[in-house]
């Protein structure tokens, strides 16, 4: 069971078996560390995809801030991405702020291309051509 001990300190305390002391065992987490859902969106964009049998449908893509992933690689970081339909929530990782944003959008800019070289076809909310070259200049890749 998880108990807040002190600001961003969690402590799991197991139950007592008979004759034996309790474990307790601190947690030490960074701000945003456990899910980056607390950090701030500093991308987002609605369009829309028809699917090779003419079903329109929204693509919610949203990119977080980056924030430092964990104390094993003091560089590490991540970024939070979601492309709704077909991701939820993923966590783009590199090295520093700058390539975890590059990253994502490179991932984003793969999940697009899929649906499109499976016949699928993007446009924005009054119909028009939604290019891929908007998600990635040219020479990006």
């Amino acid at each position: 069971m998880w108990r807040r001990w002190r600001t961003n300190h969690w402590r799991i305390v197991t139950e007592r078996p008979k004759g034996r002391k309790i474990r307790r065992f601190t947690v030490f987490f960074w701000e945003n560390f456990m899910s980056g859902d607390e950090t701030a969106v500093i991308a987002a964009e609605t369009i829309f995809g028809q699917s090779a049998d003419g079903e329109r449908f929204p693509i919610e893509i949203e990119i977080r801030a980056p924030f430092k992933w964990g104390a094993a690689c003091p560089t590490e970081w991540a970024c939070q991405i979601k492309v709704t339909p077909w991701r939820a929530k993923a966590f783009v990782h590199g090295d520093g702020s700058l390539q975890p944003l590059t990253l994502a959008l490179r991932s984003i800019e793969s999940d697009l291309a899929t649906f499109v070289q499976d016949g699928g076809k993007l446009m924005l909310e009054s119909g028009e051509d939604f290019p891929l070259s908007t998600v990635l200049p040219k020479g990006w890749s």
